[in-house]
């Protein structure tokens, strides 16, 4: 029953965080690792069974927020060009 529930509540974490990423925010994103990664992450990223492989891809969130985060800055606020014929 309680590997159930954290089953359940890993793919509730990872709903959302695929939601935080498709809108671009890297905080929740990382709140989102901090919550998944360290209660199982990590524990399983020592298992010698196949499940390691969750706590090694949950280092992906960290990795996505961070380039996230990186690529922010350059692609940000840029405004563009009033259309042709607009008094500017």
């Amino acid at each position: 029953m309680m590997t159930s529930v954290v089953a359940l509540l890993l793919a509730v974490l990872a709903l959302f965080a695929v939601i935080a990423s498709i809108h671009g925010h890297a905080t929740i994103v990382v709140l989102l690792f901090l919550a998944s990664f360290f209660p199982i992450g990590a524990f399983l990223m020592s298992a010698d069974h196949w499940l390691r492989w969750v706590g090694w891809v949950d280092l992906g969130l960290l990795l996505a927020a961070g380039l996230m985060w990186s690529t922010r800055r350059a692609g940000g606020q840029t405004s563009a060009p009033p259309p042709a014929g607009t008094p500017t």
